[in-house]
């Protein structure tokens, strides 16, 4: 998890764990902010808008935090927002800004921005370009559906041919139970226990 502090009007990371690319839903990142530091807001009219630049710089995301109903130890506001792949889609740096704001009974809108903030992408591998991008669907249903059916007809042995997986019913891979497709760009080999 990733912990993002606000005190004193500045940002601050105070935990931190590594962000990959196209790391979908895996970790979340957590805000705490201290009320000390917005006495002169109304906090609860306040709201609380999180931008989100990538690393291409071409790139935000806009959203607004929503905060737990109990203060977190008595003085800090609570929010967790997860990390998708609206964020980890490109590796490198991406900056994190809160901007606060309310409107005050005269009809006044308060706004008091923060400093930017960086966390940094981790590039993957080019193994994980077979992943598919859409967040709504899981890349390994496929695969992982071939698999349970082939459990079930008792696989004795394995053969991988460039990047096609043959199972086979019998230790002298002769009667082919079935196969599964692997990326083209990997070179697959089985894996021997030594």
């Amino acid at each position: 998890m990733n912990t993002i502090l606000y005190r004193d009007k500045v940002l601050i990371r105070t935990l931190s764990s590594p962000i990959y690319q196209n790391e979908n839903r895996a970790d979340l990142l957590k805000f705490l902010i201290s009320i000390d530091y917005l006495s002169d807001f109304d906090i609860k009219a306040l709201n609380c808008m999180i931008c989100i630049t990538l690393p291409n710089g071409q790139e935000g995301k806009v959203g607004f935090l929503d905060f737990e109903d109990a203060l977190y130890h008595d003085k800090y506001l609570l929010s967790y927002i997860p990390i998708t792949k609206a964020f980890t889609k490109l590796p490198g740096t991406i900056y994190v800004k809160l901007v606060f704001s309310y409107e005050d009974s005269n009809n006044l809108f308060h706004y008091l921005p923060t400093n930017n903030i960086s966390l940094t992408v981790i590039e993957s591998s080019e193994t994980d370009d077979f992943i598919d991008p859409d967040e709504n669907t899981n890349p390994f249903a496929e695969i992982t559906q071939k698999i349970q059916s082939l459990e079930k007809s008792k696989i004795s042995s394995i053969d991988i041919d460039g990047h096609t997986v043959h199972f086979y019913a019998d230790s002298e891979k002769t009667t082919l139970i079935g196969t599964v497709a692997l990326p083209e760009d990997v070179v697959w080999t089985t894996m021997e226990v030594t």
